[in-house]
């Protein structure tokens, strides 16, 4: 048994115990490397300052600095996506959310290590157990976000009966940009056409969150959804089971000039024919 075997044996015998972070690296850096192992691992961390920095480090850096194989690079950097299974694997589905702080608890471990923005997603039944918690997309923001389609398909499959939607900003910033807020409302929008209630939408960082539903953001797009709902419901372009639109959008007598705009009346009632 050579000394990096040892050293990996005391550490686990000890549950890493007294050792410091330069040990621990140099027991990863030795399952593939033969070289100097504790001068790897001192190089690394005097150039990325900790060991989070060094798991997350680009993989060309990494190899670059530490001047170890490409193999050994993915290894230091599997740490993150181990540590995200394990985390996650701690929170089973018979778990319940009662509010943001519970909800937090279980998905930030989604999006541990991760240098670039993810939008998770948790799904809960009627009785608040979760049914679903996962990252569903790699995105940019914009004012319509590309994945309302697949949130909705998951909603439906595991028959949901309340979202939460959060997303990472790399960066550190808790504030939500006004992209995040549009996408929020659009995400409100579509789920409130399968009665499924957008319970929150979190920003997380490495170290801390934010809610927009702390914020009032939730409350605001929810209420302004609801009332432009309410609105084509009474225009009749919402409709209850069984009704049926006649004169549907028709044209009002006397407008007939194509150069200008051409108004439509949607309240009840008959009209004369032009």
């Amino acid at each position: 048994m050579n000394n990096n075997d040892r050293l990996l044996k005391h550490i686990q015998i000890n549950d890493g115990l007294g050792y410091d972070q330069n040990e621990i690296l140099q027991t990863i850096i030795s399952r593939t490397e033969d070289g100097d192992c504790e001068q790897t691992a001192e190089k690394l961390l005097k150039k990325f300052k900790s060991f989070n920095r060094v798991v997350n480090a680009d993989l060309q850096e990494l190899m670059q600095v530490g001047r170890i194989k490409e193999e050994t690079a993915r290894g230091i950097k599997s740490i993150a996506v181990y540590s995200r299974l394990y985390m996650s694997s701690l929170y089973n589905s018979d778990m319940r959310v009662f509010n943001t702080e519970s909800a937090y608890s279980m998905m930030k471990d989604n999006f541990f290590g991760r240098q670039h923005e993810f939008v998770g997603m948790m799904i809960l039944d009627r009785e608040g157990h979760t049914v679903y918690n996962d990252i569903i997309a790699q995105t940019r923001f914009t004012a319509v976000p590309s994945y309302i389609r697949r949130a909705i398909s998951l909603c439906l499959k595991y028959e949901g009966d309340t979202v939460i939607f959060a997303h990472n900003h790399p960066a550190g910033t808790t504030i939500p940009s006004r992209e995040e807020i549009v996408a929020a409302r659009e995400l409100q929008l579509a789920f409130e056409s399968i009665y499924v209630t957008l319970f929150d939408s979190l920003i997380i960082t490495d170290r801390d969150y934010s809610s927009l539903k702390s914020a009032g953001i939730i409350r605001s797009i929810t209420d302004e959804v609801r009332s432009f709902k309410e609105n084509l419901f009474y225009r009749n372009l919402v409709l209850d089971p069984g009704q049926e639109v006649l004169d549907f959008g028709r044209k009002l007598p006397g407008e007939s000039n194509e150069d200008e705009d051409i108004f439509y009346d949607y309240s009840e009632g008959d009209f004369d024919d032009e």
